[in-house]
């Protein structure tokens, strides 16, 4: 099987009628295949849910859309480890605190 990079969905559900947030929905991916968790808003009605019937809203009973999504993909490449990071730092203590010039496009 193919190497699959971990990602997490988050989302909202949202009732077309109400416009009442009746959950958020998560959902990972990796190389086991796919988990969504449905989790009900900490005041108020969740959705009702029913096995093979699209969940509806807790409140007026409506139909549900999803919201907000957002897709998280972690990139190791950005943490670097705490060592490394410490080195780094007291490096440029030793050097007075200048760091190579940025290059932002201004004329010098």
């Amino acid at each position: 099987m193919k190497d699959v990079t971990p990602i997490v969905i988050r989302g909202e559900l949202h009732c077309y009628n109400c416009g009442y947030a009746a959950a958020r929905v998560e959902g990972d991916r990796d190389a086991r295949g796919v988990k969504i968790r449905v989790l009900s808003p900490l005041a108020g009605p969740g959705p009702r849910l029913r096995p093979g019937a699209a969940p509806r809203c807790g409140r007026c009973g409506g139909r549900l859309y999803l919201d907000e999504i957002d897709v998280v993909r972690p990139d190791s490449g950005l943490v670097a480890p705490l060592d490394e990071l410490r080195a780094l730092l007291a490096s440029r203590r030793r050097d007075g605190g200048n760091s190579p010039p940025s290059q932002s496009g201004s004329p010098a």
